[in-house]
This record gives structure tokens, sequence and C-alpha cells, in this order.
């Protein structure tokens, strides 16, 4: 998200947005239609304020904004990043620049989810965001064994993001897709309500660290969804070697430590330090846990009989387009 993006979208007032009540026989809930083709108007332009004006907190000569990451002297405890983010918010407003930070640029906080929509919808067939350094380097060189040419959508930017987009989006986007797993979902969701009420104590009260149930009902979602099956994350009784239970650490890994690789000083970049090391160990179990289901679903491909694109699940339909599992 760059000078002029900001510049150029920063002013929009509320006025410009029209609501109509989505027609969708799934959710009420109210969408904004911006239209994606709308023109700005001069007024936009003359009452941009600079990008230079955008609040944050104010780096420091050399170190930048690098020295409040760091443990004992440092601000911001990355590793609880979500709430790093609340204070942003709460301090600076809903957009907020963290710049001087060594080895990236600078990283912009829109908090307006009207603001989010404008940008997507004004950025083009081929937007260019600034990639996770420690996801490319994993993909392009620790793992180039297995990716080969294929970066997926969260690496890359620009044409190759808009070749690889176009390879998934038809069988994601269509309706049809969303209407299959409604029922799925709240099949989970019940089950995910049963696994609460389970884990209540005698005062009726919920876990202190409720926020690990939310991820393991998350990932069940997202198994069931992408990868065409239950993962057993809402089990009450997992071992610490069981894959639910690996499934569920490696998910509150990543949540808690890419962060702390993207914003520190990037050491990782030139010497394998202990945290790229476990990332690494972390990445390749869900490269390994998402080919176990990929490679299932493409046997069951095989043999199975198919009338319409109605008859496959989204996984299957990937499969069944582009035929090549890694894309998957």
């Amino acid at each position: 998200m760059g000078r002029s993006l900001f510049k150029t979208y920063q002013a929009f007032a509320t006025k410009n947005v029209r609501y109509a009540t989505t027609g969708c026989p799934f959710s009420k809930r109210q969408r904004s239609q911006i239209a994606p083709t709308a023109e700005v108007s001069e007024e936009i332009f003359t009452n941009a304020k600079p990008y230079s004006e955008v609040p944050g907190p104010k780096p420091i000569p050399i170190l930048g904004n690098t020295w409040r990451m760091v443990p004992v002297i440092g601000q911001y405890d990355i590793s609880e990043f979500a709430k790093v983010t609340k204070f942003f918010l709460d301090k600076y407003g809903r957009i907020v620049r963290l710049g001087g930070l060594i080895g990236r640029p600078d990283l912009l906080f829109v908090y307006d989810a009207d603001e989010i929509e404008r940008m997507y919808r004004r950025e083009g067939p081929t937007p260019f965001r600034p990639a996770m350094p420690c996801l490319v380097k994993y993909k392009s060189e620790v793992r180039k064994d297995f990716f080969g040419e294929l970066p997926g959508v969260v690496g890359v930017h620009g044409e190759k993001w808009r070749q690889f987009r176009s390879k998934v989006q038809r069988p994601i986007l269509q309706p049809q897709t969303v209407r299959k797993y409604v029922a799925p979902i709240e099949t989970v969701t019940e089950d995910f309500i049963r696994y609460m009420e389970n884990a209540r104590d005698e005062l009726g009260d919920l876990p202190h660290e409720f926020d690990n149930d939310i991820h393991r009902w998350s990932l069940e979602c997202i198994g069931r969804v992408a990868l065409d099956t239950r993962l057993g994350c809402l089990s009450s009784e997992l071992t610490k070697e069981s894959e639910p239970q690996r499934i569920i650490d490696a998910a509150k890994f990543a949540l808690r430590n890419v962060a702390v690789l993207e914003l520190k000083a990037p050491y990782w970049r030139y010497i394998p330090t202990p945290l790229w090391t476990k990332y690494v160990n972390n990445m390749n179990f869900f490269v390994e846990l998402c080919s176990k289901y990929i490679n299932e679903a493409l046997e069951r491909l095989k043999t199975k009989k198919v009338t319409s694109e109605n008859d496959l699940s989204l996984l299957e339909r990937v499969l069944a387009s582009e035929g090549d599992p890694k894309i998957a």
C-alpha cells in the first residue's frame, strides 16, 4: 500500500458508499456496493494529505522502529501481534504507518472496512503488495524442490499473482461452491458448541485461553473446506503426538512467530537462526499434511462417478481443472 494509494483513497467519505441488503439466502447482513470502475473525484486529490502525515510510531536514527520489537527495551511484544495492532488503532486511529523497519518497507495498517474495500476494488488485476519474506525464502529456496515455479497467491505480486489466481478463482468463487459448504460448516460449528459445553468448569466459565479453542474451530472449518476432510481438532482427548494436536501446535506457532520473523531484525536471511529453523520445520509439517489429503482427494477423483461439477468438492474441482496437486 504505497503513497499514491493512500493519497488517493484516504479522504473518501462514508457518503460515497451505498448499501444494499444482499440477496444471498444464507445471510441478511448489508454489504457496500462500491462500483469497481468509479471515478476518483478531483476533490479527493485536492484534499488528500501527504503520506508523510500518516500517524504512527516515530522512528529513531539508524534503528528506526525496529528497536520497539526488541525484548526488555522494546515496547511491543510481537508474539502478541493482535494486541499490538489494537494498540495502534487505539492510539493512532484507523490508518497507521509503521516505518523504519530494518530490511523491509513500511507497513500501512488500515482498520476501516470501507477503505479496505475501496483499495481492493481499485488495485487492478496485477496488484503489488510486499511479499512475506520468510514465506518467499521458504518456497523459493528451502523447498524449491517442491514448489518449483508455483509461488501461490501469498508470496508474490504483479503478473505472477494474476496468473496463479486465474487458475484457481473459477472453482473457488462460484456461488454453488459456497452453498455446498453451508451444511458442513454448520456441522463443525455444532460440534464446537458441544465442545464448549464440555469445556466449562464448575462455575460454567470457559477456559482462560479461549482463543486457542477458537483456533481449533477455525482449523476444523479450514480442513473441511480446503482439504475435504475433518481434521479432528475439536476432539477433547488428543495426545501430544496425535495429528490434530500437531496441527493445533503448528498453527499456534505460526500465529505467534511469523510476525517476529517479519518485523524484527532479519538475521535469518543470512544464518539459520533457531526461530527460522523451527519455522522451516513447521512449514514442512504443513506441506506434508496438505499433500497427504490432496493426494487422497486425487485418488478418490480417479474412481469417482461425476455427472456435473456439483458432484465435486472444492478441492476436487481445483484438481479436476488443473490436474496438478501442487496448485491445490
